[in-house]
C-alpha cells in the first residue's frame, strides 16, 4: 500500500509506539487540521475521555477537503456481542459499563463516517506474549488479556491490507 499512514495515539501508548515501529506510520496525539490526501487513519482513542473522543474524529473528518482511504479503530472488547455482562464486569469492573457504551457509540460513528473501516476489539493489553487468536464479530472473547504485540501486529495489518476491510475483528485470548 502506497498510502500514508497516519496514527492518531491518543492513549499516549506503548501500543501506539510498538505499531509505529512495525513500518512507516506517522503517529501524533491529536488530530490534524487537514488529513493527507489518501491518508489511512489508525486511531487509537483515549478510552477514558467521554464518547472516546470520537467527536474530534469526525470533526477532523468533515472539515478535511481529503478523505481517509480507511478508518481502523482501536475498540475495547464488547462492542460487537463478544462478552457478556460477568465478562465484562471482570474486565472492566463494575463502574465501567458507560465506558463499553461509548465505545459502542464511536465504533458506531466510525461506521456512519461511510468510509471504508476496520474496527480492532481488544482486550487489555500486557507486554508478554499471551496466546491469542483473531476472532470475528460476535465470536465470543476469551480470557482477560492479549499480549501488545500480537495486537500491534493485527492493529498493523488492518492499516496495510485490505484482509480485515468494513470488518469489526477482535483479538481474543487463549
Amino acid at each position: 500500500m502506497n498510502s500514508q499512514i497516519l496514527l492518531i495515539d491518543q492513549n499516549h501508548s506503548d501500543l501506539g509506539e510498538t505499531i509505529a515501529r512495525l513500518g512507516h506510520v506517522n503517529r501524533q496525539t491529536t488530530f490534524p487540521a487537514q488529513l493527507p490526501t489518501g491518508a489511512v487513519l489508525g486511531w487509537l482513542p483515549d478510552f477514558t475521555a467521554p464518547d472516546l473522543g470520537v467527536t474530534a474524529l469526525v470533526a477532523c473528518v468533515d472539515r478535511s477537503t481529503a478523505v481517509p482511504t480507511r478508518i481502523v479503530l482501536l475498540s475495547p472488547a464488547g462492542t460487537a456481542d463478544d462478552t457478556n455482562i460477568d465478562q465484562l464486569i471482570s474486565i472492566y469492573g463494575e463502574s465501567n459499563y458507560q465506558f463499553v457504551m461509548d465505545a459502542a457509540y464511536a465504533v458506531k460513528m466510525v461506521d456512519e463516517l461511510e468510509y471504508p473501516y476496520t474496527v480492532v476489539r481488544t482486550l487489555p493489553w500486557v507486554d508478554e506474549n499471551v496466546t491469542s487468536q483473531v476472532i470475528n464479530e460476535g465470536q465470543p472473547m476469551t480470557g482477560t488479556q492479549v499480549g501488545k504485540a500480537a495486537l500491534a501486529t493485527l492493529f498493523y495489518r488492518a492499516l496495510t491490507t485490505d484482509s480485515y476491510l468494513n470488518q469489526s475483528v477482535g483479538l481474543s485470548g487463549c
